[in-house]
């Protein structure tokens, strides 16, 4: 608890979470997370089609714009869903490095990848 509390007001804010609200707190950023990052996909296949679909009525620059349009809120939802699942206590994304400068998105961990704190009740 003494860590809890540490981090907290080293950062300032949300200080004097019980671990129950913490990990409450958690599990609904995971949950956003989890919507963003699998709307986006459906968003740009949608704009994909609607591109295609209109490409001979509205012409080819007006389809290329609308699936262009699709990837970019795809790739924006996506960068949403990895910046809304954060640690309540130190307020780090999820991510740590593995091999070869590859990413890893953790949104499972059982402990902030960063400060250390218990994220699911055990």
């Amino acid at each position: 608890m003494n860590r809890l509390n540490e981090a907290a007001r080293r950062q300032g804010h949300m200080q004097r979470l019980s671990p129950n609200d913490i990990i409450r707190e958690y599990a609904t950023r995971k949950r956003r997370a989890r919507w963003l990052i699998l709307l986006g996909p459906l968003i740009a296949f949608g704009a994909f089609f609607l591109g295609v679909g209109f490409a001979e009525e509205a012409g080819e620059k007006a389809a290329g714009l609308i699936i262009f349009g699709g990837m970019v809120v795809a790739f924006s939802f996506f960068g949403l869903g990895i910046h809304t699942a954060r640690c309540p206590v130190c307020n780090k994304t999820q991510i740590r490095r593995v091999v070869a400068g590859r990413w890893c998105i953790e949104l499972s961990t059982q402990h902030c990848l960063k400060c250390g704190v218990p994220l699911h009740s055990e």
